[in-house]
């Protein structure tokens, strides 16, 4: 991958680092499963839901830096956006979540994705029960 990152950034293409984090946070998961390391139970305050996902501080610190290099040289590469803000919801960071979603509308308000970010910000808001936003968020998306 490194090879490839220097290939990516030359020609600003966000997918590779976006494959990338995904890989590297498939590959974490499986590692811990298969040497049957423990992970934490995270909980989410507001909804008071579980997630049962790895939390290692040397792990998502990587996983970040790579989305963050994505966006570094495509902010608009929307499927970058999702695909952080679902790790951080993954990891129980809705607020960090959210906020990734609403930077990637504000960045590009008209883009043919836009509803992608809308279902995500209605799957968060329906995630804490406050079905009223979670309607208005879908509804955005039609």
């Amino acid at each position: 991958f490194q090879d490839g990152a220097k290939y990516a950034i030359q020609y600003g293409d966000a997918g590779f680092f976006q494959s990338w984090a995904l890989f590297e946070d498939r590959h974490y998961h499986i590692l811990n499963k298969l040497t049957n390391k423990p992970t934490n139970n995270l909980s989410n305050q507001s909804s008071n839901q579980s997630t049962n996902y790895p939390n290692n501080y040397q792990y998502t610190s990587k996983i970040r830096n790579i989305y963050k290099t994505a966006i570094k040289i495509n902010k608009f590469h929307s499927p970058t956006w999702i695909a952080w803000a679902k790790f951080e919801e993954r990891l129980g960071n809705l607020d960090l979540s959210r906020r990734l979603l609403v930077s990637g509308v504000s960045q590009f308000p008209h883009s043919k994705n836009i509803a992608w970010f809308h279902c995500a910000l209605g799957h968060l808001a329906s995630l804490q029960n406050d079905l009223n936003t979670a309607r208005a968020c879908y509804q955005r998306a039609l």
